[in-house]
């Protein structure tokens, strides 16, 4: 988001580009957590709440949503019909999906494990 004079957005890790949709991943390897504490307390700053960090992630989304011509551009993509993303981790975490906000916009069915 350095990019677009959006350093408070921070980055986004991925960014996948399929015709005119593209989606953003973020990604979080959890091999670094060693205990289920630190488990927990990665867990915790993805909850969809104010100023965590996957309420910075889906910021990023909206300013794309919001910026459709000006990314498409750096893209180099004739236009940007959709916007997707995902949050991505090395592993399931099986009570990920009871932390998430009831109102968060990250919704239930976008969680799934990638096959190895």
């Amino acid at each position: 988001m350095r990019t677009f004079g959006k350093p408070e957005l921070g980055d986004v890790d991925v960014v996948g580009i399929k015709g005119d949709v593209v989606t953003l991943i973020e990604c979080k390897n959890l091999q670094m957590a060693k205990t289920v504490s630190e488990i927990a307390d990665i867990c915790n700053r993805f909850r969809g709440e104010e100023k965590d960090e996957l309420s910075k992630h889906l910021r990023r989304v909206e300013w794309v949503n919001l910026n459709r011509d000006l990314v498409s551009k750096r893209l180099g993509i004739e236009k940007i019909e959709g916007v997707k993303h995902l949050l991505v981790t090395n592993t399931e975490i099986p009570k990920y999906r009871s932390n998430i906000k009831k109102d968060s916009r990250l919704k239930e069915n976008r969680l799934f494990p990638l096959p190895n």
